[in-house]
């Protein structure tokens, strides 16, 4: 190909800019643009094995997220009705499950395992080992109906279990994913001989995977995803490599140089023995007597210092490479202090709380309810296969609080709860229903809707019926003073029926505070009656004649505080 060819086919750019004259982005001269991505090979089962157990980063990869996730005791929330009794109930109920799972069949350690395995490997599995009263065919959905007790929990890695089959049904909401796995197992025993398979059901296992991984791929690994350690590989080894050269030049960093008049003569004399008795010697006076004598005219010795100057940095920005490919800082991955101005480290540990919770809430939370959900279903089990029906597993929180940090939280929470409270939002006794519960302190507050929507139905029923009960009893002769036109009173009108939206025209705590206020305002003479039957109308969802009616016993003209029957002062 001529020359003139392949500058005319490397011009054909869609995405980027070019120069014809400096080579920018021309593929043929701009050395970027010749570089493409290449994919690594996948790391095998016994690579990642070596890894695991060898490379202290590379387990932390693996296994931070897991231990951390993990620390600390989870616990068995059983919700039940106020009733003394009842909590009562619940609570041993939720111990005794929990007690099963941790003292019999150890799921926190399966489940750390299995999360694990799931990581490392990129697949890994727990194998629920149940009885359901008779010899039943493990390649079979499990029969939850029939369930007797959970025996035993396995741990299993993508070496142990391969994808046997999957659903075929496309009107199955599970289509395409495995239905029946095979198991391998190669017993300790036999010294590596393969025992025979096992084909299990998927509603018999637990699953764990790696990192998100597509299709295509997921089909050349044999159906798992791949190791959360594939695309750290590349960038841990720059690292491991260049930290080990580092080391290397620090065991050089002070070399002595001797040098000899006629060095290569002698050698090439067969004066080796003569050469290796001198450097011999002068090794032995530098250590004895740290003291080196040398011949003025023919020898000479110095000492030379690498250049270390750069290398921490570099050293700095690899690290950093191994952050951004593991998804960690620094500071979780490598031990590394927050360096800069005014670094504390708070946002690093925010966001790995925040990462470890995701976490947690993906893998372990539904590992362990479904582990839950099958005790609490075995007729053998400790609660004889009565499911409660509001059960959830409470895991500790990540960060802890420092006493100051509660004590704020608190401050706000209560002065939040004080403008809900005058506002009418919340009764004092709710608040204190939702702060202090029995598992302490708690900021969240959870109300009754449908009890607060009765409530409010029967208060309105209640002002509707004193309404109607006034206005039956109201006499029909007519006061004996002659109202003003301004402030006569329009008839009684019969309160409107209760809406279907109740919270709609009802009046929450302020409004009927604000309207009683206005009332005895007006009654006590402080507001004049029409002023007061003006503010009603204008204040309040209220027509003129129900204002009207609200005011119609407070006095047209009442006497002034500190004046006399006349209206003369006192």
């Amino acid at each position: 190909m001529q020359a003139s060819e392949m500058y005319g086919k490397a011009k054909v750019r869609l995405d980027s800019w070019i120069n014809e004259v400096t080579g920018f982005g021309v593929a043929a001269r701009d050395k970027l643009v010749n570089a493409v991505f290449q994919r690594s090979a996948v790391l095998t089962a016994t690579q990642l094995e070596d890894l695991f157990n060898g490379d202290s980063i590379a387990a932390k990869v693996v296994g931070k997220v897991v231990d951390d996730a993990l620390r600390g005791s989870y616990s068995i929330e059983v919700g039940a009705e106020d009733a003394d009794e009842a909590v009562s109930k619940a609570a041993a109920a939720g111990a005794a499950v929990y007690a099963y799972m941790e003292d019999e069949l150890k799921a926190s350690a399966h489940v750390e395992a299995g999360w694990n395995w799931g990581r490392l490997f990129g697949g890994g599995a727990i194998y629920l080992v149940t009885d359901e009263g008779y010899d039943a065919p493990q390649d079979l959905p499990l029969d939850e109906s029939r369930l007797r007790s959970v025996l035993a929990l396995t741990t299993l890695d993508v070496r142990d279990i391969v994808p046997h089959s999957v659903y075929s049904d496309p009107s199955s909401p599970k289509f395409g994913s495995v239905e029946v796995y095979r198991v391998n197992r190669t017993s300790s025993t036999t010294r590596g001989t393969p025992q025979p398979a096992a084909y299990i059901h998927e509603t018999r296992l637990i699953t764990f995977e790696g990192r998100m991984t597509t299709n295509r791929e997921r089909q050349r690994h044999d159906g798992w995803s791949l190791s959360v350690l594939q695309r750290v590989h590349d960038k841990l080894r720059t690292y491991n490599q260049s930290f080990a050269s580092l080391g290397n030049l620090v065991q050089d960093a002070s070399q002595g140089i001797f040098s000899m008049e006629g060095l290569i003569d002698m050698i090439g004399g067969g004066q080796e023995n003569d050469v290796e008795k001198r450097i011999g010697l002068a090794d032995l006076q530098r250590s004895n007597a740290r003291t080196l004598v040398i011949d003025a005219g023919m020898e000479k010795f110095e000492r030379m210092s690498p250049a270390l100057t750069g290398y921490p940095e570099a050293l700095q920005l690899f690290m950093l490479d191994v952050c951004e490919a593991a998804d960690m800082p620094a500071s979780v991955l490598f031990g590394r202090s927050p360096a800069g101005m005014n670094a504390t480290g708070e946002s690093d540990r925010l966001l790995w709380a925040q990462t470890v919770e995701a976490e947690r809430r993906k893998v372990a939370h539904p590992a362990l309810s479904r582990i839950a959900q099958l005790v609490f279903r075995s007729s053998e089990g400790p609660t004889g296969g009565t499911e409660p029906d509001a059960w959830e597993i409470e895991w500790p929180a990540l960060i802890h609080q420092t006493d100051s940090e509660r004590a704020t939280i608190r401050k706000t929470v209560a002065e939040t709860d004080d403008i809900y409270m005058r506002h009418g939002a919340l009764l004092p006794e709710e608040v204190a229903i939702n702060r202090f519960r029995a598992g302490g302190w708690n900021p969240e507050t959870k109300i009754d809707i449908p009890e607060r929507e009765a409530i409010l139905k029967d208060t309105y029923e209640q002002i509707s019926a004193s309404a109607a009960d006034d206005a039956a009893a109201q006499p029909t002769t007519g006061p004996t003073t002659t109202p003003t036109p301004t402030d006569q009173a329009a008839p009684p009108t019969a309160p409107p029926a209760p809406t279907a939206d109740i919270q709609k025209t009802a009046y929450n705590g302020s409004q009927v505070a604000g309207l009683l206020d206005i009332v005895t305002r007006a009654t006590a003479g402080a507001i004049p009656r029409s002023a007061a039957t003006a503010m009603l109308v204008v204040l309040f969802p209220l027509s003129q004649a129900e204002a009207e009616e609200i005011m119609r016993d407070v006095p047209i003209d009442p006497t002034p505080p500190g004046a006399s029957p006349g209206g003369e002062p006192a």
